[in-house]
């Protein structure tokens, strides 16, 4: 009764039909202990024995994670008394054990296991009864006392077989029955309650004495999931011995208990196949919040968020256990049917070693496929209609592109044999609703077809498209990481005005399947920033029947054809998770921003701007299905906020415009200075290249001539700032067109010119300069010219430090004349420079050969040429 009572505490919680509202095949993992086999009454073993301390550490030296015994070897000594030739003993020594398992192979020895005689028996997991004859002889002066030993012992199968160990005796003996302590059932009630799980065996002071351990018939010899109902697993059944630990007497037997991150169960598992499915949980107590994953093969392929059901210092208690949310685990594709699977629960990150988590048990339920397929095509129908308003006609305002697209993968995987007119509904009704995006979607190329054409987005290089992706069922772009934060990494797009509404708010959003200092921008009066940082934890999730119509038949032998299976590879979003206003959700990779207009303004053509972009040398980004979509008109507070935003842009634009004018009417009037015509056809003969450049600096001074948020959108001034920019280029052309010096304003550095080795060209001031500091630097340049014809040698210099710079002209090896610079140069006799420090020299020659030589250098101090 004792023992009844124990087991119904045990299996106490299986009554609650909230958790269990199907059948659990439970199994009692307490073990059984019945008395040891040995004389008892007169010449009781009880007086020879040793504590019962250590009989119990003998007895209960079983592993924690016990499998049943499957085979015993049993080892014979013989005794003879000396006083007789007549009495005689051959009994049971020593064992070894073998489990019934394939994946423990220890072997547990008891007694002496040298003997000579053995006696091999294949018990399995079915032995339910055992008879043994104890033999002892009294007159055994030499050792004290009698002698105890089991010469013979009968094992009965549930099959009705028997394995007998019968060595012979010539003594006293007595049979022990196990049914006496072990009552069995009528031979027509199978199976009996108790099956044999381990033998232990200690010494007397002359003898040995073995003990026989029961485990319930409930306790299955391997694990298996179970084609119906619950499979339970308790922790006891874990290979994990060494986490296993008492429990708090109402589970049954051990528990697991895990300190810290690691794993804290493993299961092999019997009868798993490739496709099957299963929805699992655990019963655990937690100290901590946490994360627990199931692992097949080291796959992770589903996990639990563990919440904390106790304090550390609280004794564990009935209310101190709770159960995990169901999870759905698939087996792989590639899974080898042939090998035992493992399933592990590992705790994930949030634990530290104070912190403990207790395993009572996992649970198992097998799904059942045509269960699956009903499953499919109702939650199929859930979907799909929910995109779509009570018209039936138009999509639901909250509903993405994306959130349609998984849509679609759901309806796809409905069975063609079973709901073949309903799949066909679903599908018209799934292509309505993404025609209806991309109507509404103001976006030009959303699925990428053809970046950076007209019409489509513009992308820096570097930037790829990917097709096939697991994420996305369309296409997707990849963004990534840039090495100077001056050239980032970019994806933008501009909306023009006349697409947009006045007074209307407008959402931009996609998917992000991973993404580290992603930026995106809505630009428009100013623009809003927003940076992205989406880990890449996308786990896929089988919702559906894993079938392909390119894998034959029953064998699921896969055959490619060219596609990917949506139905294995779905991580579907519940659409009636609508994104709000300027978010991520709930989920971190859908992501939604929105921008206001105001007034409309078509020539100004304002319109909106949708920038992405990556700075950083270690950022990324693959996102896909992005939208811009017409949300709603402004009103109250968002209305009045957009016509201050207006109204204050209006302002700081026009000022921006004003200042711009102001530099481009100057910078305007110098560049016409130096042309000799309206045209721009050619320079005036004393335009200087430090007049143009001169010219250049006042061009960028005009501000705003790019966008402040990606330097490759025009900005606000950008025409302006263009137009001159475009004849400043044309007065360089035509400068170095007549100038009969190649490279003479060393914008290809040295390229055309004779060195030494301690010359350098630098930019200064936006002007690439000639620099030499040392007396023996040199350059030079063989020049082509009109014999007898006069040339004007222009040069801009400056000189600092003492000692003189100097150019030199020389008809072959004799020197015509010469430029000589100091820093005393002043105004006086020489043509002043608009560049601070340099001053402009001009010599008239009239060569009387083909051919002059150009000699620059110096004879001390630092010495800079322009040209």
């Amino acid at each position: 009764m004792t023992l009844t009572v124990l087991d119904y505490v045990a299996l106490f919680s299986y009554y609650d039909l909230r958790q269990y509202s199907i059948p659990a095949n439970v199994e009692l993992t307490r073990l059984v202990h019945t008395d040891p086999i040995s004389n008892i009454g007169k010449l009781s073993w009880y007086d020879k024995a040793p504590s019962f301390s250590e009989i119990e550490n003998i007895v209960t030296s079983y592993p924690k994670n016990i499998v049943l015994m499957g085979v015993i070897e049993i080892f014979t000594s013989k005794y003879k008394a000396p006083v007789s030739n007549v009495l005689y003993m051959n009994y049971w020594s020593g064992h070894r054990l073998r489990a019934v398992s394939d994946w423990d192979t220890t072997k547990h020895n008891f007694g002496s296991t040298t003997g000579d005689i053995i006696d091999t028996f294949a018990l399995g997991s079915s032995t339910f009864q055992i008879k043994s004859t104890v033999g002892f002889i009294e007159n055994t002066p030499m050792l004290g006392g009698p002698v105890y030993g089991v010469h013979k012992a009968i094992f009965e199968s549930i099959s009705g077989s028997t394995d007998v160990y019968d060595k012979g005796a010539q003594a006293n003996g007595v049979i022990l029955d196990t049914a006496s302590e072990i009552p069995i059932e009528s031979s027509d009630v199978l199976p009996q309650s108790h099956r044999l799980a381990f033998i232990s065996l200690f010494g007397v002071t002359s003898g040995r004495v073995p003990v026989y351990t029961w485990a319930h018939s409930s306790y299955r010899a391997k694990l298996s999931v179970l084609a119906e109902g619950i499979t339970v697993l308790p922790a006891s059944r874990s290979r994990n011995a060494n986490n296993l630990t008492t429990g708090p007497g109402f589970t049954g037997g051990y528990i697991a208990k895990r300190q810290g991150v690691g794993e804290i169960a493993t299961y092999s598992l019997l009868n798993l196949r490739a496709y099957d499915k299963f929805r699992i949980r655990i019963r655990y107590a937690a100290t901590s919040d946490c994360i627990v994953q199931i692992k097949i093969r080291e796959a992770i392929v589903g996990s639990y968020n563990i919440k904390k059901t106790m304090n550390a210092q609280d004794p564990l208690t009935y209310k101190s256990f709770d159960y995990s949310l169901h999870t759905t685990v698939a087996i792989p594709d590639n899974f080898d049917a042939s090998k035992i699977m493992e399933l592990a629960v590992i705790n994930g990150s949030g634990f530290t070693s104070a912190d403990t988590l207790y395993l009572d048990r996992g649970e198992v339920l097998r799904i059942d496929s045509n269960e699956e397929v009903e499953n499919t095509l109702e939650q199929s129908k859930k979907e799909v209609y929910a995109l779509f308003t009570a018209a039936k006609n138009a999509l639901k305002t909250g509903v993405t592109d994306y959130q349609i697209d998984q849509a679609a993968n759901l309806v796809e995987c409905i069975s063609d044999d079973l709901y073949a007119k309903e799949k066909i509904t679903l599908l018209h009704a799934v292509k309505l609703a993404k025609q209806l995006s991309q109507v509404r979607n103001l976006l030009a190329d959303p699925n990428f077809n053809n970046l950076n054409a007209e019409n489509s987005w513009t992308a820096s290089p570097g930037v790829a498209i990917i097709e096939e992706d697991f994420a996305y069922k369309g296409r997707a772009v990849q963004l990534p990481s840039t090495r100077d934060e001056k050239f980032p990494t970019y994806l933008y797009q501009k909306i023009d005005e006349s697409k947009l509404n006045p007074y209307t708010r407008y959402q931009v959003r996609g998917f992000v399947k991973s993404s580290q200092d992603l930026e995106l921008y809505l630009i428009r009066y100013g623009a809003t920033d927003n940076i992205m940082n989406v880990p890449n934890d996308i786990k896929i999730l089988d919702n559906s029947s894993p079938v392909n119509p390119c894998e034959e038949g029953e064998s699921r032998t896969a055959i490619s054809c060219g596609t990917s299976n949506r139905c294995k590879q779905s991580i579907f979003v519940d659409s009636a998770a609508g994104l709000g206003t300027d978010q991520t959700n709930e989920d971190p990779h859908a992501f939604s921003f929105h921008i206001d207009t105001g007034t409309m303004d078509n020539d100004g053509n304002l319109g909106i701007w949708v920038v992405f972009k990556i700075s950083t040398s270690d950022g990324y980004a693959t996102l896909g299905n992005l939208e811009l979509v017409e949300m709603e008109p402004l009103s109250g507070e968002s209305l009045a906020q957009v016509k201050r935003q207006e109204q204050k842009w209006a302002q700081i634009t026009t000022q921006k415009r004003e200042k711009a004018a102001k530099l481009y009417a100057a910078a305007k009037q110098v560049i016409n200075r130096l042309f000799s015509d309206s045209q721009g056809t050619k320079l005036r003969f004393d335009t200087k290249f430090s007049s143009i450049l001169f010219a250049n600096q006042l061009v960028y001074k005009i501000q705003d001539v790019y966008n402040h948020w990606l330097s490759a959108i025009p900005g606000l001034n950008y025409a302006l700032f263009i137009e001159l920019e475009n004849r400043i280029q044309n007065a360089i052309a035509l400068y170095n067109t007549r100038n009969a010096v190649k490279n003479g304003n060393f914008a290809n550095e040295l390229t055309d010119w004779l060195a030494t080795p301690n010359t350098e060209v630098r930019e200064i001031e936006g002007a690439t300069v000639l620099i030499l500091s040392n007396w023996n630097a040199q350059v030079a340049q063989s020049v082509q010219v009109l014999p007898n014809t006069g040339y004007s040698l222009r040069v801009t210099a400056k000189k600092e430090g003492i000692g003189n710079g100097y150019v030199t002209i020389l008809d072959g090896v004799n020197p015509i004349d010469t430029l000589t610079f100091n820093a005393c140069d002043s105004d006086a006799n020489t043509d002043s420079s608009e560049l601070t420090g340099y001053v402009t020299k001009t010599l008239e020659i009239f060569p009387d050969t083909d051919q002059i030589l150009i000699e620059i250098g110096e004879t001390e101090g630092t010495f800079y040429i322009l040209f």
